[in-house]
């Protein structure tokens, strides 16, 4: 429906299962005025989120926040929407066409549906590519967290883009909007364990992105997904 207004944007192909998300469908849509291709996601807010967000400044606020999260290695919004009194949220980014880097890992097509296009075995990659993956993400983090956003939960190979051989971290509105991460319960368990011992708030974040982080450095070091604190 928003579509049909004047958003300078026409859809091209829709992407029901381009995510894990069945809440958040997605449109390859371009451009009017560049011609450009783009993502367009929909996000439903949690309802405890809201009241907030349907105020005007808080909204506002929120979309400058994504929209100016501007760094090398992080992969930003071009355009960001309330619509239906804040219970949804419409997200544009640009279309990396070599997808994320977990697509890179299975070489499977990026636009494929998610649900199949992991079942194959994933290839490693080699000990430089990682470390050069790594400190980019690990510079993305830093950035984010320099920006006021809270831990970065919802960090994984999926949510890494490729382009140009450059790693740029993205979604990462994911964690203002009170989304469920993708991580294994047992991570979540150990997690949270440790989020009790750390006690500081502060400490909280760090421990989140420490093990999501980790997560994400077995995973181009093997080409598994890491399922639990500790190895068989």
């Amino acid at each position: 429906l928003w579509l049909r207004g004047p958003t300078g944007y026409s859809p091209q192909e829709v992407l029901p299962e381009l995510g894990h998300r069945t809440n958040k469908p997605c449109l390859l849509v371009k451009h009017e005025a560049t011609k450009q291709l783009r993502i367009l996601a929909t996000i439903s807010v949690p309802e405890d989120l809201r009241p907030l967000l349907a105020k005007g400044d808080n909204s506002q606020q929120l979309r400058q926040l994504l929209l100016q999260a501007t760094h090398p290695s992080l992969e930003p919004p071009v355009d960001v929407h309330f619509i239906s009194e804040g219970r949804t949220i419409v997200i544009v980014r640009p279309l990396r066409t070599e997808g994320s880097v977990r697509d890179y890992l299975h070489r499977a097509k990026p636009k494929a549906p998610y649900n199949t296009k992991y079942r194959g075995s994933a290839e490693p990659l080699p000990a430089e590519r990682v470390a050069s993956y790594c400190r980019m993400v690990l510079e993305g983090l830093v950035a984010l967290r320099g920006a006021g956003f809270p831990s970065a939960m919802h960090l994984h190979t999926g949510n890494v883009l490729l382009n140009n051989k450059c790693c740029r971290i993205s979604d990462f509105e994911n964690s203002l909007l009170g989304l469920r991460p993708l991580l294994s319960r047992q991570i979540q368990r150990q997690l949270t364990r440790l989020q009790e011992k750390a006690g500081d708030a502060g400490l909280h974040d760090e421990a989140a992105d420490v093990v999501v982080f980790g997560s994400l450095l077995f995973e181009l070091g093997t080409g598994e997904v890491l399922q639990g604190p500790g190895l068989d």
